[in-house]
């Protein structure tokens, strides 16, 4: 019996020593993946514009003051968890921000990239306004599927795209949308409580 204890004793000891005394590799550079030119056309906001929304059923007007873009970067590491620490994937982000003129609600638009794969750049967009979010792939703007129109105050919008929340286009309902093109940005949000905003003018 005391020779078994010795044995685990000195068995813990060595792996004790053991990983106390691993080398880590040195951390050689972190892996960057930008969002491309063609990914960021996509969104035609520069981050200072005025949206002016009409809003239905109260008949009224909304604006909003863009804010600016903040860059944002998602760090993910390869190593979660591990003893040593390895080099980090970085994606890129952006967010615009427009604020309204009267009261706190704001629109945000979000787009980042989604993808854990070092070749691959694709991105989404996630449109955030009052309690509601909608979220879509940036490629599915100005695609095949862009087929929707709207007609309003004398003007069509066209070749948008329907937004709803991780439905990629499919089954979005009927109340609860946003609408989205690459010449006008956002076009028109509808809302689940009955509240509809579609832009007048965009400067």
């Amino acid at each position: 019996m005391r020779n078994q204890n010795y044995i685990l004793f000195s068995v813990c000891v060595l792996f004790t020593i053991f990983h106390s005394c691993k080398k880590c590799p040195d951390k050689v550079k972190d892996e960057y993946v930008y969002l491309t030119d063609e990914e960021k056309a996509l969104i035609p906001y520069k981050g200072n514009e005025t949206l002016l929304f009409y809003r239905e059923p109260q008949n009224d007007t909304l604006t909003f003051y863009g804010q600016g873009i903040q860059p944002y970067t998602i760090y993910l590491t390869n190593n979660p968890g591990g003893d040593c620490a390895e080099d980090n994937y970085v994606k890129e982000g952006r967010a615009f921000f427009f604020r309204n003129a009267v009261g706190s609600d704001g629109i945000v638009l979000k787009q980042q990239l989604v993808t854990d794969e070092l070749t691959a750049s694709f991105s989404e967009v996630e449109i955030l306004y009052s309690i509601y979010k909608y979220l879509e792939s940036s490629s599915q703007i100005d695609s095949q599927i862009a087929i929707d129109s709207i007609n309003f105050n004398l003007i069509q919008y066209k070749k948008l795209t329907k937004f709803g929340y991780k439905n990629y286009n499919k089954g979005v309902p009927i109340n609860n949308r946003c609408y989205i093109n690459k010449s006008d940005g956002i076009v028109r949000i509808v809302m689940p409580d009955g509240i509809t905003l579609t832009l007048i003018e965009k400067k």
